[in-house]
């Protein structure tokens, strides 16, 4: 969402579904009002699912923006679908450091405390581009 926010919520979503299909074309479940996920073999297994976290950088999420409302609902499907949890505030105990907003320092220490948190996990990480 780099672009301004130009992009097919649909695609994107049926991106992420089929990333987190099991390997033998079961879909995964999705949320209400998320598209049909595709058929087709996605990289989870019975044992491992497909893990996705949602991270939010830069002046695009600071308040106040019209898109908010948008993206965050977007931002919590898809860590849904991908088994993990997306706040709706920076300020969330738990998970708010997925909100990397603030200064570029601020900023810059947030994103790396996401990534240490995530790579502390009990759960193997891959990071895709």
């Amino acid at each position: 969402m780099t672009d301004g926010g130009r992009y097919n919520k649909n695609s994107l979503m049926q991106v992420v579904e089929a990333i987190c299909n099991r390997d033998d074309g079961t879909p995964v479940a999705v949320p209400n009002g998320c598209p049909t996920p595709p058929t087709a073999p996605g990289y989870a297994t019975i044992n491992k699912p497909v893990v996705v976290h949602c991270i939010a950088f830069g002046a695009i999420f600071e308040t106040p923006n019209s898109q908010l409302p948008n993206v965050v609902p977007m931002m919590q499907d898809i860590s849904t679908i991908g088994g993990t949890t997306f706040p709706s505030s920076s300020t969330d105990p738990v998970n708010g450091y997925k909100w990397c907003v603030g200064t570029l320092q601020q900023r810059q220490d947030k994103l790396k405390q996401a990534f240490l948190n995530i790579l502390d996990s009990s759960v193997p990480v891959s990071l895709i581009k």
